[in-house]
């Protein structure tokens, strides 16, 4: 069985006032990404969805609000999650970061999640230039097993 522990996970990022964890798991048992996401500002990240589909992320996440809130935009409507409480964001949304936020999720590596999360990583090369390479890396990585 996987065991994620956002201290020791595989990725880490840190873009403007947003720390995420990431830990990608991909066995036949499991075939999931696991996040803890930390946000000390409100935040406009949604320049790193573009180029994907509307701009908009195509994952769906399954999630938990450990403190703050966190929202999205999902078929021009707002929800808002506030601490204590599971959301379900389908793809296609847009996300809303606040200030004092944190969150777990964990999402499918469905047949688009590669694509998806390379495009994403190239918007933060823009802003993280190595960070940005080392999670391209390993998305490359992770598309070779899923066509073995």
């Amino acid at each position: 069985m996987a065991n994620f522990n956002s201290d020791r996970c595989s990725f880490q990022m840190q873009v403007d006032g947003w720390t995420g964890n990431y830990e990608l798991c991909n066995d036949a048992e499991v075939g999931m990404y696991f996040a803890h996401e930390v946000f000390t500002t409100s935040a406009d990240l949604n320049y790193l969805l573009e180029g994907l589909p509307d701009n908009q992320c195509q994952i769906p996440h399954y999630g938990y609000v450990i403190r703050g809130k966190w929202g999205f935009i999902h078929d021009g409507k707002e929800e808002i999650h506030n601490a204590g409480e599971a959301f379900y964001a389908p793809p296609g949304h847009i996300g809303r970061y606040f200030a004092g936020t944190e969150i777990i999720y964990f999402s499918p590596l469905a047949e688009d999640f590669a694509d998806t999360f390379d495009s994403f990583c190239r918007n933060i090369m823009r802003v993280n230039q190595a960070k940005g390479e080392e999670l391209v890396a390993a998305i490359q990585q992770l598309k070779k097993q899923r066509s073995t």
